[in-house]
């Protein structure tokens, strides 16, 4: 297909991801106030023997019921890591459960077992017997003892009858950990190929590989475009990429393919540390999975001393890969 996009630019597909996104994740109807999310789903490093007992779980779904899960769970910073495959697991896994007014879904100090999603109804979310935020036809909840193994810590019951889907703890887990564990892989095997990277430790590239957000494009999809002013760097986990760079040639502009990436290979690294124009524009050249990682994400990981050593080393002769 070369250099032109591909007509799929306009399609909106699940983590799909805008030109030059930064990554901001996206709370569906929000939590209650007090809740301290972290940027990255990271679960506790405590043991948890609940991912060793793991057994794929497939709940029949209509395929409207579907649909509206995979809207729900693209809002969820929680699964902001996942491919396709993984999310799959997380849509298979979800029960249904309908909601009487009154019932109580979580209790304050209970240990958690499930993470729900809010299809229809109205939540009261009670702190030490106090209302503290009430959930109205959408939201999510109990993600946090799941995450971090802890007791639950406010009660949750039905203000109104409705419907919850319930993501039980053993998928919840070893999906996430699953994630992680890939995008631990990417870190050590990927990042270290980065030029402008190989001057960090070890521990300041897990620092980064824990920050990597899944992304994918199909065929055609523009990634970056030549001339813009984008902050994301790329890791290629799987498929191609075409590096394009647009010429004016006898009064003409024409776009010429200049170098193609494959697995392994990343692109626009310069953008973390410059406010350099983009140098070509970048393509998927059929189904593209990738890490990205942006630039605040990277200073806030590193600081600024960090960004600083590594532009003066730019500056000093380092040229930007293909």
């Amino acid at each position: 297909m070369g250099c032109a996009a591909s007509s799929s630019e306009a399609r909106t597909t699940r983590k799909k991801a805008p030109v030059e996104e930064r990554f901001t994740p996206t709370f569906a109807a929000g939590p209650p106030k007090g809740h301290n999310y972290r940027r990255r789903n990271s679960i506790s490093a405590e043991a948890d023997r609940s991912t060793a007992k793991y057994v794929r779980k497939v709940v029949p779904k209509s395929a409207s019921e579907r649909a509206f899960l995979a809207r729900a769970v693209s809002g969820i910073f929680l699964f902001a890591d996942l491919h396709a495959t993984l999310l799959n697991d997380v849509l298979d896994a979800m029960e249904k459960k309908v909601v009487a007014d009154g019932e109580r879904l979580m209790a304050q100090g209970a240990k958690g077992d499930n993470f729900y999603v809010i299809e229809s109804g109205k939540y009261r979310v009670l702190k030490d017997g106090k209302q503290v935020f009430e959930y109205s036809g959408a939201g999510f909840f109990g993600e946090l003892a799941l995450m971090y193994n802890t007791s639950r810590s406010a009660t949750v019951e039905a203000a109104s009858a409705g419907v919850v889907w319930a993501l039980d703890r053993a998928t919840f887990r070893h999906l996430v950990t699953s994630a992680q564990e890939q995008r631990a892989k990417v870190s050590q095997e990927s990042l270290a190929k980065v030029v402008i990277l190989q001057s960090l430790s070890v521990a300041d590239r897990r620092r980064l590989g824990d920050a990597l957000v899944a992304r994918e494009y199909t065929d055609g999809e523009v990634v970056i475009v030549q001339g813009a002013y984008g902050g994301n760097m790329f890791l290629i986990e799987e498929g191609k990429a075409v590096a394009c760079q647009d010429a004016t040639v006898g009064g003409k502009v024409v776009r010429k393919e200049v170098f193609t990436h494959n697995a392994g290979d990343y692109f626009g690294e310069r953008a973390l540390i410059t406010d350099e124009p983009r140098a070509a524009t970048v393509l998927a050249r059929g189904p593209l999975k990738v890490w990205t990682i942006d630039r605040a994400a990277f200073e806030r990981l590193l600081g600024s001393d960090v960004k600083e050593r590594m532009l003066s080393r730019v500056k000093s002769g380092y040229t930007q890969s293909k």
